[in-house]
């Protein structure tokens, strides 16, 4: 194929060259492009579904507007150690596409059934009051419809919520599909998934109807349907930036779009990193946990020392186990308090620490890439931003502390009753 007639679709250079024979890559601006040879090969086939019809989203966001929106976000999440800004080796950006199809279908029932109102009936017979149930039945129609919009995604690397797809659609730039040998052509719903979803309708809108009908009881309901549909096939261009870290390589992908979010893939984690830093700077919190589970135990058992009297036989009076129990609970809850909230101080401690890293990271990163300074207002962001980071650890000794205050409430109640 030639390729001097194409131009990139990211800075619009026309010096491009092949990579396989499937894809080729910008010498100007390093983003990647598949090509489609489909109008190369005169492929007929024509879809079947006439009601759908072909858009392709605009792309109005540039790939360092991405770059520089990829590495602000992974900066800012905590879980992510600093050591991926230094040592991760980053592909050029590749620019590809997501297919999503929007499925309309209309769907309008006429139905009818026998509803049912109980009636109580009140006899007297031989001075006594007697009561008989019988149930008038009368006949009940009418119609319903309902506008369901199902969205299945046919390929591409960023996901979106099914429930936000409309209003995000609605706050882009579309235009009709224009067929290009660097965009795919849009996959249209097979009948199959339209049926699918048509089936799917029917059965939301039938229930809704049966059970929304009027009276005690209700037999003979019946019904029939009437469905319209119509189909939307969406291109979206979308940027993908590849990166490897420690053997491992990653992925950030987004729409290239304003007000797109970023996907991600399985990000990079220091939660080992955290458990050391906290254990090194606090190993106490080890005996404070093993005291949690013995105090716990303790006091679970001496709540049940008045229940059975075989435990009499010990010759320990009642109140003795109870109070122990009572008071290795309350010295537990005591230090949880006092020693969580400084391990909490300590992790964000170390984000504040690893956010002022990153942040001069990134600052040699957006020089590199010749991508615009950080603001004020974003470091300020990235450094005073709350803590997203969970120590699993304290969420072991969280929960010893739940089960410890209930053993503790019940044993106050078992001491009072002695």
């Amino acid at each position: 194929m030639d390729i001097k007639n194409i131009n990139c679709q990211n800075c619009g250079s026309s010096n491009i060259k092949f990579i396989d024979e499937n894809s080729i890559i910008c010498n100007d601006c390093s983003t990647k492009m598949m090509l489609n040879y489909s109008i190369y090969k005169n492929n007929n086939e024509s879809s079947q579904n006439t009601k759908n019809i072909l858009y392709e989203v605009k792309k109005t966001k540039t790939s360092s507007e991405f770059l520089r929106e990829t590495l602000i976000n992974l900066s800012s999440n905590d879980t992510i150690p600093y050591e991926v800004f230094e040592n991760m080796s980053m592909f050029p950006i590749e620019l590809s596409y997501s297919n999503y199809a929007k499925i309309n279908v209309n769907t309008r029932i006429n139905y009818s059934a026998s509803i049912g109102y109980n009636k109580r009936i009140e006899h007297k017979k031989n001075g006594l009051i007697e009561y008989e149930y019988k149930t008038d039945w009368k006949p009940f129609s009418g119609h319903d419809e309902s506008d369901v919009c199902y969205i299945h995604k046919f390929y591409g690397a960023t996901n979106i919520n099914h429930d936000k797809f409309d209003n995000w659609i609605d706050s882009q730039q579309i235009n009709n599909y224009k067929e290009t040998a660097l965009k795919p052509t849009p996959k249209v719903p097979s009948t199959e998934l339209i049926e699918s979803c048509a089936k799917d309708s029917i059965y939301e809108l039938k229930n809704k109807i049966y059970w929304s009908l009027p009276g005690d009881k209700k037999q003979d309901f019946k019904y029939n349907s009437n469905q319209t549909y119509s189909s939307e096939s969406y291109l979206i261009p979308e940027y993908i930036q590849k990166y490897k870290y420690k053997e491992k390589e990653h992925y950030v992908s987004s729409f290239a779009t304003k007000n797109s979010f970023l996907y991600y893939d399985f990000l990079p984690s220091n939660k080992s990193f955290f458990s050391k830093k906290i254990f090194d700077s606090q190993p106490y919190l080890i005996p404070l946990l093993i005291l949690g589970i013995i105090s716990f135990c303790f006091l679970f058992i001496a709540n049940l020392f008045p229940l059975f009297d075989s435990f009499l036989s010990f010759g320990i009076p009642l109140y003795i186990p109870l109070l122990i129990g009572l008071t290795l609970s309350l010295i537990y809850i005591t230090l949880y308090f006092i020693l969580s909230k400084k391990t909490k101080m300590l992790i964000n401690n170390i984000n504040e620490s690893n956010r002022i890293k990153k942040i001069k990271l990134l600052e040699s990163l957006f020089l590199h890439y010749n991508l615009p300074i950080l603001t004020i207002e974003e470091k300020e962001m990235m450094v005073f931003n709350k803590s997203n980071t969970k120590s699993s650890f304290l969420s072991a000794l969280q929960i010893i502390l739940y089960l410890n205050f209930i053993v503790f409430c019940f044993g106050i109640i078992v001491l009072f009753t002695l």
